[in-house]
């Protein structure tokens, strides 16, 4: 369903996503500045760079975990690797598990994903290699993948369980609600594939407002899969 938005609205987002860019462009400053040999201060030079490492390997788990989530787990750009393997579980989720009807539980559904776990093993393959290669250092390297893979465990992974689940504890806080109908509109439209930071949403032009949520309806967000390879935790993940 087309959302209409008003003029104001278009100029509030594009004043985020230039926000968001210039916000990336002075992270990486940060990260040149700390590798300075100049620098008289060498502690809070080092504090600044691992902290600034650890912002980007959290920009880059939601980021790429975006990405991924969008064209991967959603469109499919790799239904020719066995059958659509990337997609079954994650169909899984939507459709039995959370369909449109009924996306809250008493407990959390699991559907035993595999897509993401494709891309956490990835994404460290590519990072040996660079390593390996000499094009980036280890220890950076290290710090990056590792805050990315603490967020994803201690954020990502427990509050997407947290928006599927009735009475949780967080109902009382606001920007919960927010991100829970943030979250529940991914259920009924191609929009909000981010977990926890939307802006990535913004820059990708796949933000809809939680605010839409009572005047949408449900659309088809796995173009082209068969529904017959659905499998779920229990299922051979492998069977054609």
């Amino acid at each position: 369903m087309r959302v209409v938005k008003s003029h104001s609205n278009k100029n509030h987002l594009a004043l985020i996503s230039k926000t968001a860019h210039r916000a990336i462009f002075v992270l990486l400053d940060l990260v040149k500045l700390s590798t300075y040999s100049g620098h008289r201060h060498l502690r809070g030079r080092k504090m600044i760079k691992y902290f600034a490492l650890v912002i980007l390997g959290v920009l880059l788990a939601e980021g790429a975990g975006y990405w991924w989530h969008r064209y991967a787990s959603h469109v499919g750009i790799f239904r020719f690797v066995y059958s659509d393997l990337l997609r079954r579980r994650h169909f899984d989720h939507h459709i039995h598990k959370y369909p449109v009807k009924r996306l809250k539980s008493e407990s959390y559904l699991e559907s035993c994903e595999v897509s993401f776990q494709t891309l956490a093993v990835i994404m460290i393959l590519i990072a040996a290699v660079l390593v390996m290669a000499g094009v980036i250092p280890m220890l950076a390297t290290l710090v990056v993948l590792g805050s990315g893979a603490a967020y994803g465990v201690l954020v990502l992974g427990p509050f997407h369980s947290l928006y599927h689940l009735k009475d949780s504890r967080f109902e009382r806080f606001g920007w919960f609600r927010w991100l829970r109908d943030f979250h529940q509109i991914h259920h009924l439209v191609n929009a909000n594939y981010t977990i926890f930071l939307p802006i990535f949403d913004v820059l990708g032009r796949s933000y809809v407002s939680p605010r839409h949520l009572p005047k949408l309806k449900a659309v088809n967000q796995f173009p082209g899969f068969d529904a017959a390879l659905s499998s779920t935790c229990g299922d051979s993940l492998f069977r054609t």
